[in-house]
C-alpha cells in the first residue's frame, strides 16, 4: 500500500508530506513537521479545508443542492435502499435522477434519508448507466423538461 501514496497530510499541522521517508510501518507515519503519529485508516479528509470550506462541508452542500434538484424534478428522481442487484455499500442507500441524457446518481449516508423524503422509493435503484463524475453536466439536459411545463 505504501508505493500508491504520493503525498500524505498530517491531520494534526496539515502539512504535506511529498516523499514518503516518514513512515513508521505499512500503515503509520509519523509527520516531519509536528511528529504526530497517525495511520492511513484514521481518514481525516474531510477535515481538509481549503481555508474556506472543509471537504465534508463541500460534500454537504453537494447533497442539499442535488435533493433541490431531485425536488424540482420529482417525477425523474429516484432513492433506494438497494442498487439494481440487491447489494448497497453499509449504512448507505442511493439516490438518482433519469435525465435527458442519461441518468446521474449518489450515495449519502442514511442518516441523510429524509433530505430527499419528497423523492419516490424504489426497491431497487434502476441498473447503473455506467456515467461518471464527469458526467456531471447531464443535469444541464434537465432544463429540456421546463420547457414543457
Amino acid at each position: 500500500m505504501i508505493n500508491d501514496i504520493e503525498i500524505v497530510i498530517c491531520p494534526e499541522c496539515l502539512e504535506v508530506d511529498s516523499k514518503i521517508n516518514c513512515f513508521l510501518s505499512e500503515n503509520e507515519f509519523q509527520c516531519n513537521h509536528c511528529n504526530a503519529k497517525f495511520s492511513i485508516e484514521n481518514n481525516y479528509t474531510g477535515r481538509i479545508s481549503d481555508c474556506y470550506h472543509s471537504f465534508n462541508e463541500l460534500y454537504f452542500h453537494r447533497m442539499i443542492l442535488f435533493s433541490i434538484i431531485c425536488r424540482k424534478y420529482k417525477n425523474k428522481a429516484w432513492k433506494s435502499l438497494l442498487h439494481h442487484d440487491n447489494t448497497m455499500f453499509n449504512d448507505m442507500f442511493i439516490v438518482g435522477i433519469n435525465t435527458p441524457d442519461g441518468q446521474y446518481s449518489y450515495h449519502y449516508d442514511k442518516k441523510y434519508w429524509n433530505y430527499f423524503s419528497t423523492i419516490r422509493t424504489l426497491k431497487n435503484a434502476p441498473k447503473w448507466d455506467r456515467h461518471k463524475p464527469s458526467d456531471i453536466k447531464r443535469l444541464f439536459s434537465l432544463e429540456a423538461f421546463d420547457l414543457d411545463e
